[in-house]
């Protein structure tokens, strides 16, 4: 991540200097960069807040659920050949 903060260069030079997709590297940006809220933070302090919040929550699971399943299968495809 520092990389990418520091160098200048663009997600996309990046991801291709690493070898990774540039949409991984914009979500590892977006969840872990300089301004990613910290798990610590403060609970939302209105209901709409709190349910506004676990909706997105429930959505970003269910995206990391599905990236994790298509790594294990792409693990098990590699580990065949």
């Amino acid at each position: 991540m520092d990389h990418l903060i520091s160098s200048g260069k663009s997600v996309a030079q990046v991801a291709k200097e690493f070898g990774i997709n540039p949409w991984n590297l914009r979500d590892w940006k977006g969840r872990y960069g300089p301004t990613a809220k910290p798990a610590d933070a403060a609970l939302p302090q209105s209901p709409e807040a709190l349910a506004r919040e676990n909706r997105q929550l429930r959505k970003e699971l269910a995206r990391v659920t599905m990236q994790r399943d298509i790594l294990k299968k792409t693990a098990a495809i590699l580990s065949e050949q």
